[in-house]
């Protein structure tokens, strides 16, 4: 094969993962908001927030964790936070078959409140099946598989805070809205989760003012 086509067939191939990865749906339908009394308005505002997150996690690089279910072995839990004036990030633990971890921590450029923008930088850090039991027994404390996955909380700016987890075929996602300044009740235990992902395993250092 000469080189002319070997390079047409590796753009096609890129062209091909790249078509494949944007098809990847990364929430259930529906999960964001629901009103059996306006069926036409909450598929509307289902499909804005959908798209919206999906963006966000595109421009991060990010998997599917709902695609990740598909696969009862996978272990995977994943922190994500749009600031509306900050760059958004994205904490990401990734349980290995001998029970430790690693946490993957994304960043772009962007603002949680727009579009997204370049990729900024992605940080891999080996995490024990210790500290990956600890966050786990977080999840189990904070009753994170109970709590509903939305609130409709939010507020005109601030930030959202994603918690999504999957285990054993089983995927939830809890979506909230500023914590410490929405009117949230469930509110404390995401932030608890995230921060945990943040601090205690991402060392994260950051002004408190930008905490939001």
């Amino acid at each position: 094969m000469n080189l002319f086509k070997t390079r047409k067939l590796i753009l096609a191939l890129m062209l091909f993962v790249s078509f494949a990865y944007a098809q990847e749906n990364y929430f259930p339908e529906h999960i964001f908001y629901y009103d059996k009394s306006d069926l036409k308005f909450s598929e509307r505002m289902n499909h804005i927030v959908d798209n919206r997150y999906s963006e966000q996690l595109r421009g991060m690089k990010e998997p599917s964790l709902l695609e990740l279910s598909k696969d009862k072995s996978v272990k995977c839990y994943r922190f994500t936070w749009l600031r509306t004036f900050h760059h958004p990030m994205a904490f990401r633990i990734e349980v290995q078959k001998d029970n430790t971890g690693i946490l993957t921590i994304t960043e772009n450029d962007g603002t949680g409140g727009s579009k997204p923008g370049k990729m900024n930088s992605i940080n891999t850090t080996p995490i024990s099946a210790n500290e990956v039991l600890q966050f786990q027994q977080s999840i189990i404390q904070n009753k994170f598989w109970e709590l509903p996955s939305s609130e409709h909380s939010n507020g005109r700016d601030g930030a959202q805070w994603i918690v999504e987890a999957v285990e054993e075929g089983k995927y939830h996602l809890v979506d909230r809205w500023s914590p410490d300044i929405g009117k949230s009740l469930t509110g404390r235990p995401i932030k608890d989760i995230a921060y945990m992902l943040m601090f205690n395993l991402g060392k994260l250092k950051i002004d408190k003012k930008d905490i939001y």
